[in-house]
């Protein structure tokens, strides 16, 4: 029986959970090491990620956690969005040894189709194909910080809870700045009707 992969919950995982929880839930990543995310020039945000001795696995998948962060909040900066471009290709474009036979690219080229295609190989390359995919719909919530799915675009919190603990902090919040602002301007005058 082959076992069915929930990409989307999986992403949500590695995004979501330590690295403890994800390696004993879903298994360990291929193994990287910074030669296997290490862009020409380094973004200085980036440094500290791609930085160091070959990785653990532990390590490997906080590593992809906070690149995978830092493409779903991807910055307005040319420079920033080519370096993670770089580093999602190199993800699909080093070769992936399994169980003994090493396996190219994960991009598979019909010519007659006029198709490239990306196939994952392993757990990462379909981490990383979910997060281009849904990298637009997956949100950070706006009270506890985690990341989910959104349904609709204005969808600030990860579920009825949170929006419910935060619906009365913005409702004060709201009321206060009502006040100041109140407070601030010269009381209004009822314009009447002009008599003769």
């Amino acid at each position: 029986m082959v076992a069915v992969l929930d990409t989307r919950r999986a992403l949500l995982a590695l995004l979501n959970s330590s690295a403890e929880q994800f390696l004993s839930t879903y298994g360990w990543l291929r193994g990287l090491g910074p030669q296997d995310f290490a862009p020409e020039k380094r973004e200085s945000s980036l440094r500290d990620a791609l930085v160091g001795p070959p990785y653990t696995p532990t390590q490997t998948v906080e590593r992809v956690a906070e690149l995978f962060q830092l493409a779903i909040s991807i910055p307005k900066e040319p420079h920033r969005i080519a370096a993670l471009n770089l580093l999602l290709s190199h993800i699909f474009q080093n070769p992936v040894t399994i169980d003994g036979t090493t396996q190219g690219s994960a991009l598979t080229v019909d010519i007659l189709a006029g198709t490239v295609e990306p196939r994952p190989r392993d757990l990462l390359d379909a981490l990383a194909l979910e997060l281009m995919h849904s990298r637009k719909v997956v949100a950070r919530c706006a009270l506890c910080s985690k990341f989910f799915y959104r349904q609709w675009n204005k969808d600030r919190y990860c579920s009825p809870l949170c929006g419910d603990e935060a619906r009365p902090r913005q409702q004060a919040d709201w009321v206060a700045k009502d006040r100041a602002k109140k407070k601030g301007k010269q009381p209004q005058t009822k314009k009447g009707r002009k008599t003769q």
